[in-house]
């Protein structure tokens, strides 16, 4: 008997187990990117998140403050002292639209650098609708999202 050489079975076990391994890896590589925008919005609701906590400690209302001049959102003081960390507005999402309680911020068709929304001290927000582009390769993508004064939590529309 000739001993050189795989039997048929120990060949079936090695394709079973690469057919297995590539069954799991394939989709976790095709899977695509969080888009930026996203990933901006999880940022935002932690600082939206922060800021109603310290309305909630302080007793006193908060504003979430956006310079779009300066790419950043921060939590301000009603007298607008940033009192909280920041988060930067991505290079590539541009602010398209802004509504608070029912008002444009762009309303004028101009351009506003700076807008804010209050969270009250019990921890109650404004309601807002933040449209937002994302410049991607394949072309600008829009998202438009809601604040649910409640949650606190922004949510795409």
């Amino acid at each position: 008997m000739d001993t050189r050489g795989f039997t048929i079975l120990e060949l079936m076990v090695v394709i079973l187990l690469i057919g297995i391994v590539t069954a799991i890896s394939i989709p976790r590589f095709l899977r695509s990117p969080v888009p930026v925008t996203e990933q901006f919005i999880h940022k935002l609701n932690t600082l939206v998140t922060q800021t109603v906590e310290q309305s909630l400690q302080e007793s006193e209302a908060r504003r979430v403050f956006f310079n779009l001049s300066a790419s950043e959102v921060e939590i301000q003081t009603i007298q607008g002292q940033t009192v909280g960390r920041s988060i930067a507005i991505p290079d590539e999402v541009q602010v398209d639209d802004v509504v608070i309680n029912g008002v444009s911020q762009f309303q004028a068709g101009g351009t506003k650098r700076t807008f804010y929304f209050l969270i009250d001290s019990e921890g109650v927000s404004q309601e807002v609708r933040l449209s937002l582009i994302e410049q991607t390769s394949s072309g600008p993508r829009n998202f438009e999202f809601l604040l649910n004064p409640f949650t606190n939590l922004f949510r795409v529309v």
